[in-house]
């Protein structure tokens, strides 16, 4: 898989999982459950700028050595820990789903 592509899929999934965080923000109630959902959101937002802002390194040309990476498998475990970082968030949100 390209690069640019494997990063877009993980660019995707984040967005994808910050606007069911944001719906799921909208139908909570309890207060507790909205403080873990508003962590996520600040969690995931981070995610998505960092995501995006490799993605405009890579469009403009950088390479990955440029953009300190050790190489293709470096930048693959970078995707891979974030690509982790949300299935466990989706846990999360719906271990919290299941205590309304």
């Amino acid at each position: 898989m390209e690069i640019s592509e494997a990063l877009g899929d993980c660019l995707k999934s984040a967005q994808t999982f910050a606007l069911d965080l944001q719906g799921q923000h909208k139908t909570s109630q309890k207060p507790e459950t909205l403080q873990r959902i508003e962590w996520m959101q600040r969690q995931i937002a981070n995610l998505v700028g960092r995501l995006k802002a490799i993605a405009d390194d890579v469009e403009a040309g950088f390479t990955l050595g440029e953009m300190g990476f050790g190489g293709d498998e470096d930048f693959a475990e970078l995707l891979e820990d974030v690509g982790k970082q949300i299935k466990d968030m989706r846990g999360m949100l719906q271990s919290l789903a299941h205590e309304r």
